[in-house]
């Protein structure tokens, strides 16, 4: 659920707020059903809270009710199904359940319960493990998991989902594959699994397999398949490492970047990469943006281009909150370059990562206050 839920709150920055908050919703939704409390698998989703919404400007605000979204959505590091879980323990089996495997009459209740208490100790282990970054003997458990449960079940499905997302943190694309692909083959509209696969496509260098992959998913979001997908505005695409400087002076991090289903925010945001330290903080933000002010001036200068229904996107740079000793609040706020027409995936991934490497100047650069 981490990634989806990270994905509509755009400021996201500190982990460990976000957890406990995340942790209580879960265990109001989910708790009775799993017979857990939230020290379980509850605890095992993690989330990123909200930034400072002091700027008004550049906080993009996304309706309460997609929060709840999130939590029917996806679960995990990056993401995983929980949606199939919270979705039945709320008594809307979602529409990957209600296919999998050609079969439209899913069994209805949680898909757990067909799970013996053995299996079910296991799954809650599998997660723990998930959990504590020990990805790969989460999938250990994820594939002694799915050799006992009755393939074309809904716990199946559930658990080869969990298994997928495993994977692909050990960076076994294959493994994540030759799980999820059944899935979507059995059925067309299973949305998480085509969001795995995504980046699972994505992290593997597959364009082509990416790109499909996307434009099925904004297809699923735009005839609301299911409800889940219909609210969503944007799924986690993929994680990117980079290394700032050389030598003793090189520093770490790690690129996560989130495709939008349709832009969002007060600018229209088509992508957003959160950038993050070594430690995990988020320390910039980088999005592709079609601000409508900007379009007069495109219309102007480009009427044949602005009659065709394209628009001008600007790549933009925000830093975190930051509070001075007076109490006021203040964010940096950069423009790195303006396009003539939306720009392709791979000029945004290429552009953003020399800005998290440090090897791209911004045009210009202002920092924006606000009263505390």
């Amino acid at each position: 659920m981490f990634g989806l839920w990270a994905a509509q709150h755009p400021q996201a920055s500190n982990k460990a707020e976000a957890q406990q908050d995340f942790r209580r919703i879960m265990a109001a939704i989910i708790g009775d059903s799993l017979k857990m409390g939230v020290t379980s698998r509850s605890e095992a989703i993690t989330f990123r809270s909200l930034d400072n919404p002091a700027h008004e400007d550049y906080v993009e605000r996304i309706p309460m009710k997609i929060h709840l979204t999130m939590v029917l959505a996806l679960c995990g590091g990056a993401m995983l199904p929980a949606g199939l879980l919270a979705g039945q323990a709320a008594g809307a089996p979602n529409a990957a359940q209600q296919g999998a495997a050609g079969n439209s009459a899913a069994a209805p209740g949680n898909p757990l319960d067909q799970l013996t208490s053995e299996q079910k100790q296991k799954f809650e282990e599998s997660f723990r493990l998930f959990q504590e970054q020990s990805y790969g003997d989460a999938l250990a458990i994820d594939k002694q998991l799915l050799a006992a449960v009755p393939a074309n079940t809904p716990a199946h499905v559930l658990i080869a989902k969990f298994a997928a997302e495993a994977a692909l943190d050990t960076g076994d694309n294959s493994f994540a594959l030759g799980a999820l692909q059944p899935i979507e083959a059995a059925n067309a509209n299973d949305w998480q699994a085509a969001a795995l696969l995504a980046r699972a496509y994505a992290e593997a260098g597959d364009k082509a397999q990416r790109d499909a992959e996307l434009a099925h998913l904004v297809d699923l979001h735009k005839r609301a398949v299911d409800p889940q997908i219909a609210q969503l505005t944007q799924i986690p695409l993929e994680t990117i490492p980079f290394t700032k400087g050389t030598g003793s002076a090189a520093v770490k991090g790690t690129i996560r970047v989130f495709y939008s289903l349709e832009p969002w925010g007060n600018f229209n945001i088509y992508l957003m990469a959160r950038i993050y330290d070594q430690a995990g903080k988020q320390i910039y933000r980088v999005t592709l943006e079609s601000d409508d002010m900007d379009q007069v001036f495109f219309k102007r200068d480009h009427p044949d281009l602005a009659a065709k229904g394209e628009r001008r996107f600007s790549l933009d740079g925000y830093g975190p909150d930051i509070q001075l000793p007076n109490g006021q609040m203040t964010q940096d706020h950069a423009t790195y370059g303006f396009f003539d027409g939306k720009p392709d995936y791979d000029t945004y991934r290429a552009r953003v990562i020399e800005i998290a490497e440090g090897t791209e100047t911004p045009m210009s650069q202002t920092t924006h206050g606000s009263k505390p």
